[in-house]
């Protein structure tokens, strides 16, 4: 023990010196390195002063090169395309390529000036190139570079580095010889006693030595070993019963100190932020790059105050982020950390947003029709339209939207039921093919109309539900087959049983769902054309209904379709405990 105090006092001692040599001479490289810069600068602004950029420019600079800086300066004039024009080491300045790209070219453009560092493919040698726009013609640039190695003032260093060291051996040797002497053999043993701690053991054992002083210490160290040995067994139960419940919660939890980083962290916020490998004591941004959570926690550090905001994910999650501040105790008010609370509220954002944008669209559909039912009895009121025909006219266009809006109404009370399931809904044997057989004929005459074949094959079926949902379902899917057909186009029906459950199949020939829209055709009010749905009529709900009747019996949706070649839905309603086939 005494030997290894004595040497790694020793090595501290020499590294430090090391150390602070280095980092002078990197500091003094550094201005040397500044101060040949102004130099060659003040030398450039003074060849530009000289030179008239009217007659041969490759003759002036091959005369004024050997008195600017050493025999070695290389002279060059570019102008702003990057071209050379004349250079002292190069006869041939065509067959130079173009200098733009050049950092000290493109920096003097910049800034009026700019200096590089690097291996010349010219002279083969490591320059410093210093560039500088001309402020006699600003369509050239005056380049001069002169040889450079960095380690030329190594040399200047090397005696104050060793005579330095020298001292630091010396002085270190005697402090380190020193203060290893002062270890003794029974505080080593008291050392030896007290890493039994760490292992958990309890069977302590210290000598009696011939001090009084050393024996108080003895002592007291016994009952202090005791007490922290007891205190860990207790403190860790605390954070095993602590960890445990941290693990088991659905929310995202983390722990920062002051420096932000991380003393704690459970299961769901690892799987939160994706970091599986997670080091205790580590920065927050070794874990998650958000940079709205980062910057909030850098808020939060900063002001001491309470945040909460909505955090998005990459997979689409929207968590609720509670940032609070923690003091270091509660009688004090200083700033020991940061505790996060992630919470997942993807579900909560997304109804409210179906909300919202379900109130816009049922105000968007209402205004229309309330609309025009208020132009036509505005006209009417003011006696303008007296012949009657026309009144009949505006009465049943009054008629028509006002039976639209009642339609709308329904289709939204429908939704909101089969979406709430707090309403009874009676259900009863309900025979499925007169069903089907009587809303084909309430299309019928607009299949007539556009010359539409309906084609049924339906078996006899009898199944336990509630004969308004069936209707609303089986009229929606084949009224959108006829209206959504081609003319001269086909509609198949089927309906047949498998596996006990009830199999709704539906065909048609029309124009087809783009398949960008065949995720959404479900959703409310949601039209793939709307200026042709308008026209076709209906409160956009009806798909949506179709949706949510089916979800009603937990059964299934299939849609197929293609662009002008027409559409498949088959729907699947699960075996119920009193339907069956007569």
């Amino acid at each position: 023990m005494k030997k290894a105090i004595f040497k790694k006092f020793f090595i501290i001692i020499i590294i430090s010196s090391l150390i602070c040599c280095f980092v002078s001479y990197g500091i003094i490289s550094r201005m040397f390195y500044n101060n040949t810069v102004q130099n060659m600068i003040y030398s450039i602004k003074l060849i530009d002063h000289s030179i008239d950029y009217s007659k041969d420019l490759q003759q002036q600079i091959d005369t004024l090169n050997p008195i600017t800086m050493t025999p070695d300066t290389r002279l060059t004039i570019v102008d702003k395309e990057g071209n050379v024009l004349a250079d002292t080491h190069v006869n041939d300045v065509l067959s130079m390529e173009n200098h733009i790209t050049r950092d000290e070219i493109s920096s003097a453009l910049e800034k009026g000036y700019g200096d590089s560092v690097r291996k010349s493919e010219t002279t083969n040698k490591k320059l410093l190139y210093v560039s500088f726009l001309s402020t006699k013609n600003s369509n050239y640039i005056i380049r001069l570079a002169v040889n450079f190695n960095g380690f030329d003032y190594f040399a200047v260093f090397i005696p104050a580095i060793i005579l330095s060291v020298m001292i630091a051996v010396v002085i270190s040797s005697i402090l380190a010889n020193k203060f290893s002497k002062s270890i003794t053999d029974p505080l080593l043993e008291i050392s030896v006693e007290l890493n039994k701690i760490q292992e958990n053991n309890t069977d302590f054992y210290f000598h009696q030595y011939d001090y009084d002083e050393l024996n108080q210490i003895v002592v007291t160290t016994a009952k202090l070993a005791n007490t922290i040995n007891n205190t860990m067994s207790k403190l860790k139960q605390e954070r095993n019963k602590i960890d445990y419940i941290l693990n088991n919660m659905i929310e995202g939890f983390l722990l920062l100190d002051n420096n932000q980083n991380v003393l704690s962290i459970n299961n769901s916020a690892k799987k939160m932020l994706e970091c599986k490998d997670v080091i205790l004591g580590q920065n927050i941004t070794r874990f998650t790059q958000k940079l709205q959570l980062l910057n909030a926690i850098d808020d939060a550090t900063n002001k001491q105050k309470h945040t909460i905001f909505d955090l998005k994910l990459d997979d689409d999650k929207i968590y609720s982020v509670h940032i609070t501040t923690v003091q270091k105790n509660i009688f004090s008010s200083t700033f020991g950390g940061v505790a996060i609370l992630i919470v997942d509220v993807t579900s909560d954002r997304n109804a409210r947003q179906m909300r919202q944008e379900f109130f816009s669209n049922v105000s968007h559909e209402l205004k229309t029709p309330i609309t025009s039912i208020q132009g036509f009895a505005e006209l009417l009121e003011t006696g303008i339209v007296t012949d009657e025909k026309t009144t009949k006219e505006f009465l049943s266009k009054i008629k028509k939207e006002t039976q639209n809006m009642t339609n709308l109404i329904n289709d939204i009370l429908m939704i909101s039921k089969l979406e709430s399931r707090v309403n009874e809904v009676t259900f009863s044997n309900v025979k499925v093919k007169p069903i089907i057989e009587d809303i084909i004929s309430t299309h019928s005459s607009l299949a007539q109309l556009r010359n539409i074949q309906i084609n049924l094959y339906c078996e006899d079926i009898v199944f336990y539900a509630n004969l308004q949902q069936l209707q609303q379902l089986f009229n929606n899917l084949i009224g959108n087959a006829v209206k959504y057909n081609v003319d001269n186009g086909q509609v198949f029906i089927g309906c047949y049983t498998e596996k006990n459950n009830l199999i709704f199949n539906i065909k048609d020939t029309g124009i087809g769902i783009p398949k960008y829209a065949q995720e959404r055709v479900f959703e409310r009010f949601y039209r793939v054309d709307k200026g042709r749905s308008k026209k076709m009529g209906g409160t956009g709900l009806g798909l949506s209904i179709v949706k949510h009747i089916v979800n009603f019996y937990n059964g299934q949706i299939n849609l197929k379709s293609e662009i002008d070649k027409g559409t498949e839905i088959t729907i699947t309603l699960p075996e119920n405990n009193k339907s069956n086939t007569i």
